[in-house]
């Protein structure tokens, strides 16, 4: 048929894999992350990555609190 496409369903998994295995490494051997020979990104982009200020604007308009 002629095909010419790639595809590659596993490499961020691979990536995130390895950086998570560098990252854990680094916190068992030294008890924190400042150091690590990885570098991580702020729990503001983290949210915003995720989709968390979508997420808490659905909660204030239809979560009801008491």
């Amino acid at each position: 048929m002629g095909f010419s496409l790639a595809i590659y369903p596993t490499a961020g998994m691979t990536a995130a894999c390895a950086a998570l295995k560098i990252a854990y490494e680094h916190i068992r051997m030294y008890g924190t992350t400042q150091g690590a020979p990885i570098s991580s990104i702020a729990m503001s982009e983290l949210h915003d990555l995720v989709g968390f200020p979508e997420i808490w604007d659905f909660e204030r308009r239809f979560v009801e609190t008491r």
